[in-house]
């Protein structure tokens, strides 16, 4: 299977397509497609660089929205990996990131985190990791 005819189409997508829970295993059968035929270019050589961070749903809803679902000390160390190279202010930082989350995963537009409390945080924070994933990627602003 060629996956790779459309290189706008991203890993979400791909993954969807092919009916995986994970990323991580649409990665494992893109890669095979990738070692039986040379010619092939998979749709993810383009994210495997040093500006792309792999997170899961709990870092980055707590960088979309800015409450900590993630240890503070993960938040803050993809802050500085994020923005390595950009001298904007903090409010300017966080809203780049969001516009960035936004447009590539509009799904973080929906979620409504009003409704958490402590005692269903969790739960619901589970609830969304089954019905989108548990693993992201983030470029590197």
């Amino acid at each position: 299977m060629q996956i790779n005819e459309n290189p706008d189409v991203s890993p979400s997508t791909v993954k969807e397509v092919m009916g995986h829970s994970q990323l991580s295993t649409t990665f494992i059968y893109t890669h095979a497609n990738k070692k039986k035929n040379k010619k092939v270019i998979s749709v993810f050589d383009k994210y495997y660089d040093n500006n792309i961070i792999k997170i899961n749903f709990n870092q980055l809803l707590s960088l979309y929205d800015g409450i900590n679902f993630a240890p503070t000390k993960e938040i803050n160390e993809l802050y500085k990996v994020i923005f390595h190279n950009t001298l904007v202010s903090e409010e300017e930082k966080i809203k780049l990131l969001k516009e960035h989350i936004e447009r590539k995963y509009p799904i973080f537009k929906s979620l409504d985190i009003s409704k958490l409390d402590i005692n269903n945080v969790w739960d619901k924070l589970d609830e969304y990791k089954q019905k989108y994933g548990d693993e992201f990627l983030i470029q590197a602003l």
